[in-house]
């Protein structure tokens, strides 16, 4: 088939035709108004969006705390969008110092000598103040504000939120090995030191993934001596192979060791998140708890439809909560199909030409190669960290994974995009469409290269991922055919990501048949 290449690797499943749904779309439009289809298809956006869109966090650089904002330049309405914060970017030091003693003092039982805020990060949807105290245990905690965090911007839907955030951190924390940072405590309300909703978390050592990935010092020593003329050429650095880089200290390793360290420790950390699994696709919701003193709820979450509005969207007049609201989906399958139909309705509705037909014929074509699951039994789901932009993949020197950051929005997804897909950085070239910095073998962050020029470290970290998948065995998807979606993922991604967007749909039917058709 002309598609097939976007087959999973070992499947012997095919779906069902989704051209019947995107059929009655086009009868549709002869019978509804403009208005309805255009609804239609921005309510499936929205929740597609949410569903597969990735936000990239907006960080500012770690200021030196300050008390008073009218003595510091940095939070001038010039630098930063003071209104949508409000006081969120301007905690006083005393009021922190009070979260942490409070929390030292309660939840630890033992006295604190000192407590110094050290920084204080601007977000996208947050603002993040680092604090130290020093005990009989330092720690440097993470105090984590919603940008909407105050006066009445702040709505019962964004504590929910808040609350279902930090209760899946918690959730993954204790069934997995995957390092999120550990949840101290919360509170969704403005009744505390902070007088804002906050998270109070660990704070993870370590350097965010792109600084290590494009770390062009020389190293203390090369790994191994050359031994014959082929080795001071620079392709035989990454011909050899895989199992070399693994055990490799970090003084001594070179530029495109430290990479696939670094692919090495994401995969291994990235198969995880084996053992949950979902009967629904859609947000994660946390019973509530019974009365005030009871422990979190953070065991058995369900699936069910809920608010999923960034805490930094603004919050105007024009902010309708219902249209932020994720559904719950058992059949992912009939999911996209809708989204097609919707698209398809609403583009005929525009320009009702034969070429706006055609494309979404091929998207229908697309759609039947996709791996779904087969229709005789239920489909389950997976998770995978909603933002796992390279920026929010925190290692060590060497390459080591230590932590992976940004948990808002978390949502259980079809396992050809869950926690065995690429990760957002091995696959922006076909999701977004744009150029790399870096090429393989060297050419650090000055040289651009097209995004296919990576392809050879997609097949690394889908053979790193495969391993792993081999060493954990078992169920849940665990054993080695539960990464089979990896090699294709960043195609499958681009092709959902895509539906709705008749220009956007285009390219990747462009790209996608010059993968598939033959080369004279």
């Amino acid at each position: 088939m002309l598609f097939s290449c976007f087959a999973a690797d070992h499947s012997t499943e095919k779906p069902h035709s989704a051209r019947c749904a995107c059929n009655r779309a086009v009868k549709d439009v002869g019978s509804s108004a403009y208005a309805r289809a255009l609804e239609s298809l921005h309510a499936l956006r929205q929740d597609l969006r949410r569903k597969l869109a990735r936000a990239t966090p907006r960080l500012t650089t770690p200021r030196q705390p300050q008390v008073d904002a009218k003595k510091d330049p940095e939070l001038d309405a010039s630098t930063c969008d003071v209104d949508p914060w409000g006081p969120v970017l301007d905690i006083p030091d005393y009021a922190l110092v009070t979260l942490v003693h409070q929390f030292a003092h309660d939840a630890l039982g033992e006295p604190v000598a000192g407590i110094t805020v050290l920084s204080r990060i601007q977000g996208s949807n947050n603002a993040v103040y680092i604090v130290q105290y020093d005990g009989a245990f330092p720690l440097k905690l993470c105090v984590r504000i919603p940008a909407c965090g105050w006066g009445n911007r702040w709505t019962a839907q964004d504590a929910d939120a808040l609350r279902n955030i930090a209760l899946t951190m918690r959730y993954v924390k204790q069934h997995t090995s995957f390092p999120v940072p550990e949840v101290l405590q919360s509170d969704t309300t403005f009744n505390n030191p902070l007088g804002a909703p906050y998270i109070l978390m660990t704070y993870i050592e370590g350097r965010p993934l792109p600084s290590v990935w494009n770390d062009t010092s020389a190293p203390a020593a090369a790994p191994d001596p050359p031994t014959n003329d082929s080795a001071s050429d620079s392709s035989a650095e990454w011909d050899r192979p895989l199992a070399y880089f693994r055990a490799a200290p970090a003084a001594s390793l070179t530029l495109e060791a430290k990479r696939q360290k670094i692919l090495h420790s994401l995969a291994t950390t990235m198969s995880a998140l084996h053992p949950l699994t979902f009967p629904l696709m859609g947000p994660l919701v946390f019973p509530p708890a019974p009365n005030a003193s009871s422990p979190p709820q953070d065991h058995h979450p369900t699936v069910a439809p809920a608010f999923r509005a960034p805490f930094g969207a603004p919050r105007d007049a024009r902010f309708d909560p219902a249209a932020h609201v994720s559904t719950a989906e058992p059949s992912s399958r009939a999911f996209y199909a809708r989204c097609l139909a919707a698209s398809r309705a609403y583009a005929l509705a525009i320009e009702p030409t034969d070429e706006v037909a055609g494309v979404h014929n091929l998207f229908a074509l697309l759609l039947q190669e996709l791996p779904w699951p087969p229709d005789s039994g239920r489909e389950s789901f997976v998770l995978a960290p909603p933002d796992l932009a390279a920026a929010n993949v925190l290692v060590d020197d060497g390459g080591r994974v230590v932590g992976v950051v940004g948990w808002d929005g978390v949502e259980s997804l079809p396992r050809c995009l869950g926690w065995a897909a690429f990760p957002d950085f091995l696959g922006r070239d076909w999701a977004e469409g744009i150029a790399w910095e870096g090429g393989r073998g060297g050419g650090g962050e000055g040289a651009v290269l097209d995004g296919r020029a990576w392809d050879a470290y997609r097949a690394d970290y889908a053979e790193y991922l495969e391993d792993a998948c081999r060493e954990r065995g078992g169920g849940g998807g665990g054993g080695p055919d539960g990464c089979r979606y990896a090699r294709k993922s960043h195609l499958y991604r681009a092709v959902l990501l895509s539906l709705g967007d008749l220009d956007r749909m285009r390219d990747v039917l462009d790209a996608v048949l010059a993968e598939a058709l033959p080369r004279s």
